[in-house]
C-alpha cells in the first residue's frame, strides 16, 4: 500500500510539474483499477476454505472480463495517445 501511495504521489507531482501529460491518466486509471481487482481477486481465489471455493468461480466469471476490458481500453488509448502528436488532442 505504501508503494502505491508513493507511486501516485510521484505521478501527481510529475503531472503538476507538466512532466507527465494529464491525458495519460486515462491510461493509468484503468490500469490502477485492474490492479486492484486482480489483487483482491487473488486474495479471494487463494483463500483457505473447507469445501468448494465459490468465490474463486465468481472472480473468474465476473472479474475476468472486467479486467480484460480495462486492459484493452488502456492499450487502445495508449496507442492512440502515442500516435497523435505531442500537441494534438485525441477526440474520445
Amino acid at each position: 500500500m505504501v508503494i502505491v501511495i508513493a507511486a501516485l504521489l510521484v505521478l501527481g507531482w510529475a503531472t503538476r510539474r507538466q512532466h507527465l501529460d494529464p491525458r495519460w491518466w486515462r491510461v493509468l486509471g484503468p490500469l490502477l483499477a485492474a490492479g486492484v481487482i486482480v489483487g483482491y481477486g487473488w486474495r479471494v481465489m487463494t483463500a483457505g476454505v473447507i469445501g468448494a471455493n465459490i468465490g474463486a468461480g465468481l472472480v473468474v466469471l465476473f472479474a475476468g472480463p472486467v479486467v480484460a476490458a480495462l486492459l484493452l481500453w488502456s492499450l487502445a488509448y495508449s496507442i492512440r495517445l502515442s500516435r497523435c502528436g505531442h500537441n494534438a488532442s485525441p477526440t474520445i
